[in-house]
């Protein structure tokens, strides 16, 4: 392996994950009837027809717009849309228990840090901020804010320049497959991150959680 002067994550399904039942018993308690699916028909045909946001003032549009189609659906009153409003997506996002000790090792060996995420909103780092995880990324991007997503090269190249380091540098962790080797095409070093896995299987570059870190930046 080449020396490694950078280590880049992918954020949800790596460092988060999503609470997904909370986040739809939160809907349904002001749309009867709500169901995910329904829900991401609804963000997609939106996100289709305007875009998804790239910075902050955008994405409190997209929010607004997003609840406006939700309630004409579900034929909501204005109480009911306004209630829907006020909530958070982020209060639906919880840290994996090794993501900190796995920055601060990162940290310890001096690595640059970046975040590399398809997230569709423009809030990738008002999120690592609400978690406190925001003192150890030394630079984290969206696929909506830099107008690519993985695994298209354009994706890990943007984030190397940010770093100001070579993809070869890089040691690379995805929890999708394809974003995986589209990491290892521009020359990362990159691992899939099986949380379904018990055992590390270091040899085919996929690991049970982010623990497996100490034994690839030694």
């Amino acid at each position: 392996m080449p020396k490694i002067n950078a280590v880049i994550f992918d954020r949800d399904g790596v460092l988060t994950y999503f609470l997904f039942k909370k986040g739809i018993d939160a809907v349904a308690r002001y749309v009867p009837g709500f169901t995910l699916e329904e829900g991401m028909r609804v963000w997609g045909a939106l996100g289709k027809s305007h875009g998804f946001p790239k910075n902050p003032e955008e994405e409190i549009l997209f929010f607004d717009q997003f609840w406006q189609a939700l309630a004409q659906h579900y034929t909501l009153d204005p109480e009911r849309q306004t209630a829907l409003q006020q909530l958070n997506y982020m209060e639906f996002i919880e840290v994996f228990p090794d993501t900190l000790p796995a920055l601060a090792l990162c940290k310890q060996k001096n690595m640059k840090v970046g975040v590399l995420s398809n997230f569709p909103l423009a809030s990738l780092q008002e999120s690592l901020q609400r978690f406190k995880l925001d003192a150890y990324i030394d630079e984290a991007i969206s696929a909506s804010v830099i107008g690519t997503r993985k695994p298209e090269p354009e994706a890990y190249l943007a984030l190397c320049r940010k770093l100001s380091v070579d993809p070869g540098e890089c040691v690379f962790f995805d929890d999708e497959q394809p974003c995986v080797s589209g990491a290892s095409a521009v020359g990362m070093t990159a691992y899939q991150v099986d949380r379904e896995q018990e055992k590390h299987d270091l040899d085919n570059r996929i690991i049970a959680n982010l623990e497996a870190l100490e034994l690839i930046i030694k």
